[in-house]
């Protein structure tokens, strides 16, 4: 102890004669530690903190895969095909990123992340609302009445903290939705979105040209990924097989990747 002390007195002289090497080590010191704190944390959000839905390691990111090998969004017909023909997927869905609208509502005008998804958004993740209900199979049928699902963020800030939803009416593009239900606290997908319409069915739709969705699905229990990559590629395989469209932007084939991974 007594050496200790020794070495820490003898330490102290040494940095009041350099005082200006000291305070240049100790900035340098506070520099690494700060970066190092910085970095890890970035690391951890981004690569090693299990993803917040239950069973993350379930969950994949569903995309086709063009001519040139690389991932490309979902066309309409062949995410329908893809939900109906799979053995593999508890549930599939498909959305939409990167919406901002002008939503009026009681609060007045906003502008608001709004995103689209299909009526299994809330299965493929497991996420259940707080207060209302989650989208039903009739709210996706055209000319049924406009409903969406609010973020807890924006039922605090807009809706009051409102445990009856029906009396509030939000404006979207010329367009009159009632608020079906509030999700978690803690839950945002994609990120930072505040509103979710769903997508509306359409039939008529046929065309495998445009690419406007991503997709995720929740493998079944005792699926693995390779299994569903494998049962996506025979479907897509079909497909191109039957279909008359030509074109280098078409699909050739379908990947499933775990989403935890498509997100980093």
């Amino acid at each position: 102890m007594d050496s200790l002390w020794q070495d820490l007195k003898y330490s102290a002289r040494g940095l009041r004669r350099s005082p200006g090497f000291s305070a240049t080590v100790i900035l340098t010191l506070a520099l690494g530690i700060g970066a190092t704190t910085a970095i890890f944390s970035v690391v951890y959000g981004v690569l090693l903190r299990p993803l917040p839905y239950p069973k993350p390691d379930r969950l994949v990111a569903i995309s086709e895969v063009n001519h040139r090998g690389t991932f490309s969004r979902l066309a309409d017909p062949n995410f329908d095909d893809f939900r109906g023909q799979n053995h593999t997927f508890e549930a599939m869905a498909k959305y939409t990123t990167g919406g901002v609208a002008s939503v009026v509502g009681p609060a007045g005008p906003t502008r608001t992340d709004v995103n689209s998804v299909t009526r299994d958004f809330c299965k493929v993740l497991d996420v259940h609302p707080v207060i209302g209900r989650s989208f039903a199979p009739d709210d996706a049928h055209p000319g049924a009445a406009p409903v969406l699902l609010a973020s807890y963020r924006y039922w605090k800030e807009y809706l009051a903290s409102a445990q009856d939803l029906s009396p509030f009416k939000l404006r979207i593009q010329d367009r009159i939705y009632s608020v079906a239900g509030v999700l978690p606290e803690q839950f945002e997908f994609p990120e930072k979105t505040d509103l979710w319409l769903p997508v509306e069915l359409n039939p008529e739709n046929t065309s495998r040209t445009s690419h406007n969705y991503l997709g995720i699905g929740r493998l079944r229990n005792g699926s693995s990924v390779a299994q569903a990559n494998t049962d996506l590629g025979i479907i897509a395989q079909r497909i191109v097989q039957q279909s008359t469209e030509q074109g280098d932007y078409l699909m050739r084939s379908a990947a499933a990747v775990p989403l935890q991974a498509s997100l980093t």
